[in-house]
């Protein structure tokens, strides 16, 4: 009798000391009697203390002794899953199905009530036709006015990069695309002024937001185009500048910034489709603005423009420096001369080589063929090719060279024909997007200020 009673005592013992443990996600634990609540948690600790604990602070609870609730399953707890979850959609009309659908899956209980009353508040949005802008949900006329504030925004950040001061125009740029993300102006700033700080694939990555925003707007399109040339992209900068053509024609910037590219395109891009499509659209369109230059007494002298006297001048320089030009084109032309012959004789070469191995192939009395030793001839040719190959290495290293001392030359005149570079589409080209009203006409989109290029 005494041994049972011990026995009882001993396991009435053993279960008041067992508790559950909360392990939090924060790296510390908290040891009680864990109850669920629609916030979360509570849990009671042997000396009676009562703590609250919200699910999304809970990374896991070990149970003693009785079945484990499921956490995070209950209707309450994917009420507040869905809450969160909407925080991150801009769309009221999605917001309002599925609070709708939850009501309906979980009929009947509290979290169903709690949802009623929050379905209650999308609704009033959803019939007041709000938007969600940044973080905060506002009526059109709202918006309106608060897109009205960016337009004002970019032009201060338009002065503040203008005056070298990058970083205040940052933050200020930050800012207002947090109330208007989409902003095609700002979008341009922003391209521009990661443009400055030489982060040309975000700069290009938000360049072609603006173009998405503002479809066929030529400073975008060029600053495109400048940044996939400096990744050594030319088709897509090529291509980006005839949209630029089309979209402003005998814009004499662009056109400027066209001559800089078609003169220092790479030898093996020249023949490209795109490239011919290029050179005759620039062709067509820096005629006619030649001619509607002339009589402000413009003439184009390669990628700038001078006028009468400096033409003069400059004709007579060229013929100076004619002679040297065309002894470089003669020694240009021979190279290219002598690359083509050894490229005929590396083909030859190369055919002998193929027929002495065919030729080095016996079949033996099983019937499978067997190879042979090759014939001391093949090695010959195989090193006759490698010095071929490297005559031809040197050849082409030879082209690259005489084409920098052209280059170098054209620099000696008093006004160089090419700098080697296209100039950005700065902050002063950024359009202005003026806000509108849902379902009317965007107002026309057009340059900041005053453009040094004209549309």
């Amino acid at each position: 009798m005494k041994r049972l009673s011990f026995i009882v005592l001993l396991a009435l013992a053993i279960t008041t000391t067992r508790a559950d443990l909360v392990h939090l996600k924060d790296g510390t634990a908290i040891q009680g009697t864990v109850k669920k609540t629609p916030e979360g948690w509570q849990i009671t600790t042997t000396d009676g203390k009562v703590s609250n604990v919200a699910t999304d602070a809970v990374k896991s609870i070990s149970f003693t002794g009785r079945e484990t609730p499921q956490i995070g399953s209950g209707p309450d707890d994917k009420l507040a899953s869905l809450r969160r979850a909407v925080d991150y959609l801009s769309d009221a009309k999605q917001i309002v199905d599925r609070y709708q659908r939850f009501i309906e899956q979980n009929p009947g209980t509290q979290a169903a009530e709690d949802a009623k009353n929050d379905l209650s508040l999308w609704e009033a949005r959803l019939d007041k036709n709000m938007v969600k802008v940044g973080p905060d949900w506002v009526t059109q006329e709202q918006r309106l006015a608060l897109q009205e504030k960016s337009v004002a925004a970019a032009d201060d950040i338009r002065k503040l990069i203008k005056a070298g001061r990058n970083n205040e125009a940052d933050a200020l740029l930050t800012k207002a695309q947090q109330v208007d993300p989409n902003n095609a102006s700002l979008l341009f700033l922003k391209g521009v002024l990661q443009f400055h700080k030489e982060q040309f694939l975000p700069a290009r990555k938000t360049f072609e937001q603006a173009n998405t925003q503002l479809p066929n707007y030529a400073p975008t399109l060029n600053n495109l185009a400048i940044i996939a040339i400096r990744q050594n992209q030319w088709p897509q900068a090529l291509a980006f500048y005839d949209q630029a053509m089309q979209a402003s024609p005998q814009n004499k910037e662009l056109l400027d910034n066209v001559a800089e590219a078609l003169y220092a395109i790479p030898e093996n891009q020249r023949n490209l489709p795109i490239t011919q499509k290029v050179t005759k659209r620039f062709g067509d369109q820096d005629l006619a603005l030649a001619a509607k230059l002339q009589p402000q007494g413009l003439f184009r002298w390669g990628a700038t423009w001078v006028n009468a006297q400096q033409l003069e001048e400059l004709k007579k320089a060229e013929r100076e420096m004619r002679d040297k030009l065309d002894a470089l084109s003669a020694d240009f032309d021979a190279t290219k001369v002598h690359i083509a012959k050894l490229d005929r004789d590396i083909e030859d070469n190369e055919r002998a080589m193929r027929r002495l191995q065919s030729s080095s192939y016996v079949y033996g009395s099983d019937g499978i063929p067997y190879r042979t030793a090759l014939p001391s001839t093949y090695y010959d040719l195989e090193r006759d090719n490698d010095k071929l190959k490297k005559d031809r290495d040197d050849q082409y290293a030879k082209l690259d060279d005489l084409r920098q001392q052209a280059r170098n030359m054209q620099k000696t005149y008093p006004i160089p024909k090419f700098t080697g570079s296209q100039k950005l589409f700065d902050a002063d080209s950024a359009p202005v997007a003026l806000p509108t009203m849902p379902g009317t006409q965007p107002a026309t989109t057009q340059p900041a200020t005053r453009p040094t290029w004209k549309a």
